[in-house]
This record gives structure tokens, C-alpha cells and sequence, in this order.
């Protein structure tokens, strides 16, 4: 319910962040010498993913302005300011991983997301129920790409509705698929990776175990 009536909000008032902070990777993967040269195994240019950074920052330094405001103007009557400050947090917290995500990627290419794009919600994700419209076909000769693709929009989340929307994506996958379509390693791989950055989104520590220290 709660999620529900955060996605009234951000459907009433656009969301929370301001369009022009989106930050889309160029087409032709950076320039492969200049300072900082290559990260995540040549995939980006650290120039790339250092402007992704400072795009984001920008973002979340607006989005405090927001939140700052939001605050001040708060005068205890109005029933959906609490709901509109819930969105904007949870905004926040998916941002901050974002940069924290990215700011790994440059030390070790494992930490790396698929894609350095924001992701476009589906104009079939209805924002107030928090379900797809029309009928959904599944089949599992399709499920490997399915699940590349909702790994890379989970990794590119940066604000909780973008979250909300891959979760109901990857909960009707897998409910629609028979359970021989676990057997796949490669798509297990990218639900791995796509849980793991919808927990880090969410504010969560990692449930994966992680490597011991040398």
C-alpha cells in the first residue's frame, strides 16, 4: 500500500528528479586513451563513468534542495506530504547507491553495472497499481535476454519508482516460468546481479556472501 501511494505521488507530481539530470552513455564507448584510460574490463571510459558520477551527484545535491524545502514548507495539513517525503528519500538512497556503485567501478571492474543508462520505465507499468497492463507472454527461449535486460535496469536505477518497476518485472517472469528455467546459468547469473542492486537501492547491506579478505 505504501508503495502504491508513493507512486501516486510521483505520477501527480512527474517525480522527483529533474529530467535534465538524466545521464544517457554515449553510443561509441568513450575514448580509448586520456588520462584515466578504460574501466570494467575497456567496456566504459573512466571519463564516462567519472561524468555518470558527477551527473548523479548533481542530481542528489538538487534533490536535497527538494527534500530541504519540502521540509520548511511542511505545516502539518496536508496528508500526502509525508507520502511525496517517503518518494523523495527513497529517491535519494537509490541516487546515493548509484554513485556508490559507480565509484567502486572504477577501482574493480567487477563492481561495474551492465550498462552506465538510465533506464526508461514501460508505459505499461501502471503507476498507481503497480502492475502491467495487458497480457504478458512468457516463454523460456526468451527469458535469457529478459533477464540480461532486467539486471542492466536494475544496476541503472537511480530512484525507488525505477526500482519498484524492475522488481514487478523480474516477480512476473519468474512466476510465469517452469522451473526448468532455473537450470540456465547464465540468466541465474543475471538475477543474482539484478537482486543485488535492487538490495543496494534499497538500502540494504548485501545478502550475498562476500569474498574473505587477502
Amino acid at each position: 500500500m505504501k508503495r502504491a501511494l508513493v507512486a501516486l505521488a510521483l505520477a501527480a507530481c512527474g517525480g522527483t528528479r529533474a529530467t535534465e539530470s538524466t545521464y544517457h552513455a554515449p553510443t561509441v564507448g568513450g575514448d580509448e586513451g586520456g588520462a584515466g584510460g578504460r574501466v570494467a574490463g575497456g567496456r566504459f571510459a573512466r571519463a564516462d563513468v567519472e561524468q555518470a558520477i558527477k551527473a548523479e551527484q548533481d542530481a542528489l545535491a538538487a534533490l536535497d534542495q527538494k527534500i530541504v524545502a519540502a521540509d520548511e514548507a511542511d505545516n502539518g495539513k496536508d496528508p500526502e506530504a509525508s507520502v511525496r517525503r517517503a518518494a523523495m528519500h527513497a529517491d535519494r538512497v537509490a541516487g546515493a547507491a548509484f554513485v556508490a556503485q559507480l565509484e567502486a567501478c572504477l577501482a574493480a571492474a567487477e563492481a561495474c553495472p551492465p550498462s552506465l543508462d538510465e533506464p526508461q520505465i514501460g508505459a505499461d507499468f501502471d503507476l498507481a497499481t503497480h502492475q502491467f497492463k495487458g497480457a504478458f507472454e512468457s516463454s523460456q527461449s526468451k527469458w535469457p535476454a529478459a533477464a540480461a535486460s532486467i539486471e542492466a535496469a536494475a544496476c541503472g536505477c537511480r530512484t525507488g519508482l525505477c526500482i519498484d518497476w524492475v522488481m514487478a518485472d523480474l516477480d512476473r517472469w519468474e512466476a510465469a516460468l517452469p522451473a526448468s528455467a532455473e537450470a540456465d546459468e547464465a540468466s541465474a547469473t543475471h538475477v543474482v546481479g539484478a537482486r543485488e542492486c535492487i538490495w543496494a537501492r534499497l538500502g540494504k547491506k548485501s545478502r550475498l556472501p562476500q569474498p574473505s579478505g587477502e
